[in-house]
Formats: structure tokens, C-alpha cells, sequence
């Protein structure tokens, strides 16, 4: 399961703080919020911290978001590695 509350930064960025797995249908749900949040002209950023998990999927979508100057913040150490082993592969 994961939850995503949205937040209005201070910048006037949308802040959507995560917390649960980036997995599975969960995945999609996400996609859409920041295509959503994209197509408003708003700032992504996606606030990690309470993410316990990511599967292969997720783990790729969150390089696709970090590639496309999306702000990815509270990253934890364990999924900043994941995603490095992952773009080697």
C-alpha cells in the first residue's frame, strides 16, 4: 500500500510525501499523480521518507522521475543504492 498526501510548497511546488511501497499497482497510482500535478504546471517533488520498499518497477520509475529533473528529497541510503545498482544493469 501507499499512501500520497499532497502538500503546496513554499515555492509553489507539489509536494507529495510517500509512505508505504512504491510496488506493484501502487506504481501507476503514483505515475499518475506527478503526470497530474506535471500537466498543472506545478513542481514535482516527492518526499521518500516514509518509504519502506520499492520493487524493480518502482525503483525505475523513481530513476525515470530523477531523470527528468524531478526533485526526489529524504531519499533513505539503502533505496539511493538500489537505484544505482539498478541503472547498471
Amino acid at each position: 500500500m501507499l499512501r500520497i498526501a499532497e502538500e503546496k510548497g513554499t515555492d509553489g511546488s507539489t509536494i507529495l510525501q510517500l509512505d508505504g511501497r512504491i510496488a506493484g499497482p501502487w506504481v501507476e497510482v503514483l505515475r499518475a499523480s506527478c503526470e497530474r500535478i506535471s500537466q498543472e504546471n506545478s513542481r514535482v517533488v516527492l518526499d521518500l521518507l516514509g518509504v519502506s520498499f520499492a520493487d524493480h518497477v518502482g525503483v525505475r520509475f523513481l530513476q525515470q522521475l530523477d531523470q527528468q529533473q524531478i526533485a526526489l528529497i529524504n531519499c533513505s541510503p539503502f533505496l539511493q543504492e538500489q537505484m544505482k545498482l539498478s541503472m547498471t544493469e
